[in-house]
């Protein structure tokens, strides 16, 4: 991943946030990270966070780093109150204190919620809300992941300033907090004064995130070193190539859901604008009108947003070239079709299959998933099972 070209990217694009590591506290190594857990966080984002902090100092002296002044991070869990804290995948955390008793701390991370935006503004209590406005009063960074946003959004610290979200929260964000710009198509953003507040996109954003924190405050090599032996990634093209362009649609105009229908079940039908208009059986003007009210688009926009998101789909699973997928999702014109999902998705359709393509299994012995009984494929053994 950060070999050649893309390493390029990974250096330019922490290159141009890195900040030294006396421009926060100058006395104080290592420094404090509180990894903010309550129900229904992240567990993966929260223990994969502290598992790469808490060894960045300790692997750089392992792998014989040259550098002299290595900086140690030190993370821990921290919750409304002390003790265990049940996460949405159902795994239970211990949080070593409640946020009360940390009253001191550099950094502040905040991991995704994996709850619906209702769930998490019940989950973000006005203590730990509270909390997290004196921290950053007191100088520390605060930082989120995914849709961690939204408890920093809850706080107020995001009015006015740039930020970032999981791209499916990203409509409903800005509903919420309208004061924010949003800028969902980035995968992370640092804002405000000293640029002391940090919000990553989506869920395996925070790989992003703790990237941008070693390289910021310990080393861009010590970041490189990190994301080498952790096999972390880091996506300088945003979020757009993962984003699902489906729109989540909720509305009750019937002669607009008429039309989606026909959009739905003729997509690849050449004159399939005209058959919905037709369905919705309204006036050209007043259907136009209608439909970008309760979807949010215009109806050829629509219908591209539909067709390039079959194309992802087939990108991803079909070794067809891109030439005949474009003629399989209603583009005649391949030179069109380009154009089209390079502009929704951000990268050209080859190199969106490059980092996509779902790969088959490897070798004859790889048995069937759901098929392996006591050890051995059904049907004989590990030799005469499919790959």
């Amino acid at each position: 991943m950060f070999e050649g070209k893309m390493e390029g990217a990974f250096f330019a694009k922490l290159g141009a946030f890195h900040l030294p590591h006396s421009a926060m506290n100058p006395q104080r190594s290592p420094l404090h990270i509180s990894v903010v857990i309550f129900p229904g966080v992240s567990a993966t984002a929260a223990v994969g966070a502290c598992d790469v902090l808490n060894s960045a100092g300790t692997l750089q002296a392992a792998f014989g780093s040259e550098e002299e002044d290595r900086l140690h991070f030190s993370a821990e869990l921290v919750g409304p109150q002390r003790g265990l804290i049940d996460c949405a995948s159902g795994v239970t955390l211990r949080a070593a204190r409640g946020c009360a008793a940390v009253t001191a701390t550099d950094i502040v991370y905040v991991p995704g919620v994996m709850l619906p935006p209702d769930g998490i503004e019940r989950a973000a209590t006005r203590p730990l809300l509270a909390w997290l406005r004196a921290r950053h009063a007191a100088g520390a960074l605060i930082c989120s992941s995914c849709s961690g946003s939204y408890v920093l959004a809850a706080t107020g610290l995001l009015d006015g300033l740039e930020a970032t979200t999981h791209w499916a929260y990203a409509a409903d964000f800005a509903r919420y907090f309208p004061r924010v710009a949003l800028a969902a198509q980035k995968i992370l953003v640092d804002a405000g004064p000293r640029h002391r507040i940090v919000t990553a996109g989506g869920g395996g954003s925070w790989q992003d995130l703790v990237l941008y924190l070693v390289g910021r405050f310990a080393s861009l090599a010590c970041a490189q070193q990190m994301a080498r032996v952790f096999l972390l990634q880091w996506h300088p093209d945003g979020q757009s190539t993962f984003a699902c362009l489906r729109p989540q649609l909720r509305h009750n105009d019937a002669a607009v859901r008429r039309a989606q229908e026909i959009l739905q079940r003729r997509l690849t039908a050449q004159n399939v604008l005209v058959e919905a208009e037709q369905a919705a059986q309204l006036p050209r003007r007043t259907y136009q009108r209608r439909f970008k009210q309760a979807t949010g688009f215009a109806p050829v926009s629509y219908l591209q947003l539909q067709r390039v998101e079959k194309a992802k789909e087939l990108l991803a699973t079909s070794p067809r070239p891109a030439d005949d997928i474009a003629e399989d999702v209603g583009y005649l014109d391949p030179v069109s079709f380009r154009r089209v999902f390079r502009r929704l998705v951000g990268v050209p359709p080859g190199e969106y299959r490059r980092r996509h393509h779902i790969p088959r299994p490897a070798g004859r012995g790889a048995p069937e998933v759901g098929r392996v009984v006591s050890g051995q494929p059904k049907g004989g053994s590990s030799h005469s099972a499919k790959g």
